[in-house]
């Protein structure tokens, strides 16, 4: 008997202006952005029918808070998972939430009788706005059928935008000329990409190798990677180890390594508080304590100096359970692009110019970050 592997945990929330990522596994995670909790392709079936799954969920549904906005991408029985889409509108109906779920086109038959207040279909560039978040359906290559003879249904993938972040989630997708168009459309900051079931070689039609998804990624200009779509079921011929080793090869070899990340079934990303332009004005302090994320409380201290063109942040990382990464947004009054940037008193070259973020991967304890504009 093979042990599924794995371990489940109870979210913390994230609170006004602060966003977090958690992997539920497989393609499934869980968003929390402003103010607005998501789900997209959330899956927490231990069974797909024949299909044992591999590794447990990242969290268990009654442990989520209501949930306003699900994403499905597609009707196959890995993404659209109707018992678990209707055990969290039910969830999030009972603690109040009037859930709201988006499909692709000819999809809503499948989802209207699972107790969301109000199902959305949407194609290819269309868009939905949801409060301060913008969900934009975009082009995959794959298909839609979840069965023989529906081939006419939607498929595809989304990038979410919000105040302060934008996520692209790329539902199942072999790799097309299409990525480079939706980096230059939408410009997305964090890129989820497919990296499993490519083997026999024809799987390739309709899903991306390790290889595949690392010229996606550099297709679509993102800062970061996260990588999805292996590891809990069995749907194809390679190794369940095999996508991260070949992924881990593929992102050396284009030294791109650092900008891409790997969660495991419950890990978390947490993109640090954006700071609003208008708090720092010269001279400006400003002090947040226990700050609750993923990974415990944090805090930080962040002090401008606009007439010499700098801003010094200073945060407390815990040791314990430390994030993969932290994403640190300093916005300059004047929305200059960033020159430099030191951490711990040493040039650091992983930042993004025009966003404004710096990305702090594999630290923790007390960091001090200055950003020259």
């Amino acid at each position: 008997m093979r042990r599924v592997h794995g371990r489940t945990h109870r979210p913390v929330l994230a609170r006004a202006g602060e966003t977090a990522l958690t992997f539920i596994g497989h393609s499934g995670f869980f968003l929390q952005t402003d103010g607005f909790n998501v789900a997209i392709d959330p899956n927490f079936a231990s069974w797909l029918y024949l299909l044992k799954r591999q590794r447990r969920p990242g969290v268990r549904v009654q442990d989520l808070p209501a949930v306003d906005l699900t994403l499905v991408t597609h009707a196959h029985f890995d993404h659209l998972h109707r018992p678990s889409l209707r055990a969290m509108a039910q969830a999030s109906r009972r603690k109040g939430g009037r859930p709201v779920i988006v499909v692709p086109t000819l999809v809503k038959d499948l989802v209207s009788d699972l107790g969301f207040s109000e199902v959305v279909e949407l194609g290819w560039w269309e868009e939905y706005r949801h409060g301060e978040l913008t969900v934009t359906a975009t082009p995959a290559r794959h298909w839609g059928a979840r069965v023989l003879k529906d081939h006419q249904r939607g498929f595809g993938g989304y990038v979410l935008r919000g105040r302060e972040m934008s996520l692209y989630h790329a539902g199942d997708t072999a790799y097309f000329n299409g990525f480079r168009e939706i980096g230059r459309r939408l410009a997305p900051e964090l890129a989820l990409l497919p990296i499993g079931a490519y083997n026999p070689p024809a799987f390739r039609n309709v899903h991306m190798s390790p290889a595949d998804a690392v010229q996606a990624f550099l297709d679509l200009g993102s800062p970061t990677m996260v990588p999805m779509h292996y590891g809990s079921f069995r749907l194809s011929h390679e190794p369940m180890d095999e996508p991260l080793k070949l992924l881990a090869e593929e992102a050396r070899r284009h030294q791109i390594a650092e900008q891409v990340l790997v969660m495991e079934e419950g890990d978390d990303l947490w993109l640090a508080r954006a700071t609003p332009r208008a708090w720092l004005e010269q001279g400006q302090k400003i002090e947040v304590s226990n700050a609750p994320t993923f990974f415990g409380p944090a805090s930080y201290t962040i002090l401008s100096d606009v007439e010499h063109h700098q801003i010094t942040a200073r945060v407390e990382i815990p040791a314990r359970n430390a994030p993969q990464a932290v994403l640190l947004r300093l916005r300059h009054p004047a929305a200059a692009p960033i020159q430099s940037v030191q951490v711990n008193d040493q040039p650091w070259a992983d930042f993004d110019p025009a966003r404004e973020l710096v990305r702090l991967i594999g630290l923790s304890g007390v960091v001090t970050v200055q950003v020259v504009y």
